[in-house]
C-alpha cells in the first residue's frame, strides 16, 4: 500500500498526450484512483487529518481494494474495483475494532447520500462498484457536518447579492 500511494502521486504526467492536451478519460481515471489512496484535493484534508491505517478491519467477498483512514469517533473506508467489470459486493466492517459507537451515520462521501446497513458481527454494507470506480464511507457514532466545496460560479451565486447590496452606494 505505502508504495502504491507513493507512485500513485506521480501519475499525473499521464493525464496529458504528447502535445500537453489533457486526456480526459486519463483525468478521470488519475482522480479515481487518487480517492482510493487518499490523495483527492475534495478530501484529502479530511483523509490525511484521520490518518491512514494499516489494519482495515474490513473485508469485502469480492476482489474490491478496501482502505481504512482514522479511528475512534470517526472512521472513512475507502474501497475500489480495481476490475474492468462492475460488481456487487459486501462490505464488513468490524465496528468494535475501529472504536465506532452504536448506532452510526454513514456516508458516502462522493455523493453525499447515507448508506443504509445492516449489523451482523459489524456493519454489513451491500454495495456495487463500477469498473475502476472509488467510494469513501465516511463512519461517524454521531451525526458530524461534511464541508461542502463551492465551485466559483456557485461562490458568485451566493456573494453576488451581498456584494451588490453592499457595494452599491445608490441602494
Amino acid at each position: 500500500m505505502v508504495y502504491r500511494r507513493a507512485v500513485m502521486a506521480f501519475q499525473c504526467g499521464k493525464m496529458y498526450d504528447e502535445y500537453g492536451e489533457v486526456i480526459i478519460p486519463y483525468v478521470e481515471d488519475f482522480i479515481n484512483r487518487s480517492i482510493f489512496y487518499g490523495m483527492h484535493p475534495v478530501i484529502v484534508d479530511e483523509l490525511h487529518s484521520a490518518g491512514w491505517e494499516p489494519l482495515t478491519y474490513a473485508k469485502t467477498d469480492e476482489l474490491i481494494g478496501v482502505e481504512r483512514f482514522g479511528k475512534g469517533d470517526t472512521v472513512y473506508i475507502a474501497v475500489r474495483n480495481f476490475d474492468e467489470t462492475a460488481k456487487d459486493y459486501t462490505l464488513v466492517i468490524q465496528q468494535e475494532k475501529i472504536g465506532i459507537g452504536e448506532n452510526p451515520v454513514i456516508t458516502e462521501m462522493l455523493s453525499d447520500k447515507d448508506i443504509q446497513y445492516e449489523y451482523k458481527n459489524g456493519i454489513v454494507i451491500f454495495d456495487s462498484l463500477e469498473s475502476n470506480e472509488t467510494k469513501i464511507f465516511k463512519i461517524s457514532s454521531t451525526s458530524v457536518p461534511t464541508v461542502s466545496i463551492l465551485s466559483p460560479n456557485q461562490l458568485i451565486c451566493l456573494f453576488f447579492p451581498f456584494l451588490v447590496f453592499h457595494l452599491n452606494p445608490f441602494l
